[in-house]
């Protein structure tokens, strides 16, 4: 059996269906990092400090609680969310946890990603683990290697945005003056003076002061 760098599925459209949602979530994340830093974006300088206080994500988006503007926001049911990130658990999970997580060393099993000391590691076994959750089998270690890539590329970029938000100040800066930037409605500015993160069961918006 030849090397073709293809992708072998099972013969599902809801499999190729998930193949397309997860590299288009990876594709999306590397493109809302990219503009936030282009657009020079600042944080309050408490933002992660506040994003850290959620010890248990799922219990809160069971319990479908909402705050008041300004704090986290969970609309959805503990089915909902996991029937609608469910092609993208991995990762969507981990781009949540990564802002509600306490610091320090962490460990969460079955994500692509761990935090220790402040950093962000990739698990290529659990790359393997989601595709086989996923029933994506690989037949070219290329192909593979490729999506071990694409994964790393969002550890960089992460990384990039944490050092950035904590060496910027007290305001955010919106993009011009209409202000609006979106992908896909994960992350967007709008021109109600709110910054928000939107993933499917969470939801997190604050103020920001236009300069």
């Amino acid at each position: 059996m030849g090397h073709n760098n293809k992708v072998i599925y099972e013969d599902s459209s809801a499999i190729a269906a998930q193949r397309r949602a997860y590299y288009s979530f990876i594709a999306d994340a590397q493109k809302i990092i990219d503009e936030i830093t282009a657009a020079g974006i600042v944080f309050g300088d408490d933002i992660l400090t506040r994003l850290s206080n959620v010890n248990d994500l799922t219990a809160l988006i069971e319990e479908q609680v909402t705050k008041e503007a300004g704090k986290m926001q969970f609309a959805l049911s503990k089915k909902q969310y996991m029937d609608s990130v469910k092609p993208l658990y991995a990762l969507a999970e981990q781009w949540q946890r990564r802002y509600t997580q306490a610091k320090g060393n962490c460990d969460i099993r079955n994500d692509l990603f761990s935090i220790s000391q402040g950093h962000i590691f990739l698990f290529e076994d659990k790359v393997d683990n989601y595709l086989k959750e996923q029933h994506v089998i690989y037949l070219d270690t290329e192909a593979k290697e490729q999506v071990y890539a694409q994964a790393q590329d969002i550890v960089n970029k992460l990384e990039e945005l944490d050092a950035y938000l904590r060496e910027h100040g007290n305001v955010m800066r919106a993009v011009s003056r209409s202000g609006y930037l979106t992908t896909n409605g994960i992350i967007s500015i709008g021109n109600n003076n709110e910054f928000s993160i939107n993933l499917p069961g969470f939801r997190y918006v604050e103020k920001f002061t236009r300069r």
